[in-house]
This record gives structure tokens, C-alpha cells and sequence, in this order.
């Protein structure tokens, strides 16, 4: 097993991209140890909370790495090791046959995608509507308590 198919990366940022109907793409922003930079985008799937629940890679090769994205948080390292991966698969062998890449669940601890400040105000749009859709409900209750009365 060589060095090189052990690599650290830490995530720099993450975007979200919806393209329908909580579907979408999330690019993954990485750095290595040797401090190069990279990019990968996934296919991903939102849960009824706006939270990632699921990811796919859209590139084979990029399975296990983002196996490891899909649990790793903001700022936060991981090694991925791909050597399984390359044996099992060696480079240039998917070219003649097609391959099922599996999506990765993303099990979540939390009830609540919000977890620090930061996801607050990334999460204020869905706040605002929680929000507005618990004044008007005080408001019909209200309504209707009044009308009885």
C-alpha cells in the first residue's frame, strides 16, 4: 500500500446547489496536507428539514471520499483511505462497463438542522417561514376562539 492512496483533506466550505424539488448538487470545498486545493461536487438529496440526507458522487473514482465528506462537518479533517477502493476498481477499468455508484445516507444526530450561529443565519429563510406560518395559525385559532365566544 503506497503513502499516496492515504490523504488527508479538511473541509474549507460546502455549498449547496437545489435544483429541484430538494434535489441537487453540493460542491465540497477541500484542502490537503501539502495545502492544494480542490473541488468536489456530489449529487445530493434533502430531507424534510432542509438537511442533507443523502450524497452521490457523480464520478466513481470519488466514492470514497465522499463516503467520508458525507460525515465530516465544516473545518473538520479526514483521512480517506483508497487503497480497497483501487484494488477492487484500478484505474482506467470502469471505461468499457458501466457502474452503479451507490448514494451515501447521512445520519444525523440532530432534530434540528441548526447548530451553531453560523447554520442560523444560513437557515433564515426556513425560519422566517416557520415563523410566518405560526402567526398565521395563532391567528386562525384566535379567529375562531373569538367567534365562539
Amino acid at each position: 500500500m503506497s503513502q499516496s492512496e492515504h490523504i488527508r483533506y479538511t473541509i474549507t466550505g460546502y455549498n449547496f446547489t437545489e435544483i429541484s424539488g430538494g434535489k441537487g448538487s453540493i460542491e465540497y470545498k477541500l484542502t490537503d496536507d501539502f495545502g492544494n486545493e480542490r473541488t468536489v461536487t456530489a449529487m445530493a438529496k434533502l430531507n424534510l428539514f432542509n438537511k442533507v440526507s443523502s450524497v452521490r458522487p457523480i464520478y466513481h473514482r470519488e466514492l470514497p471520499l465522499i463516503q467520508a465528506l458525507a460525515q465530516t462537518k465544516l473545518n473538520q479533517s479526514v483521512i480517506v483511505d483508497f487503497s480497497e477502493y483501487n484494488k477492487k476498481y484500478p484505474r482506467g477499468s470502469m471505461r468499457k462497463q458501466k457502474i452503479s455508484v451507490p448514494s451515501v445516507s447521512i445520519r444525523s444526530t440532530r432534530f434540528s438542522g441548526i447548530d451553531s450561529f453560523a447554520s442560523l443565519a444560513d437557515n433564515k429563510r426556513r425560519l422566517f417561514k416557520l415563523m410566518l406560518a405560526s402567526i398565521v395559525c395563532i391567528g386562525v385559532i384566535s379567529y375562531f376562539l373569538l367567534k365562539i365566544v
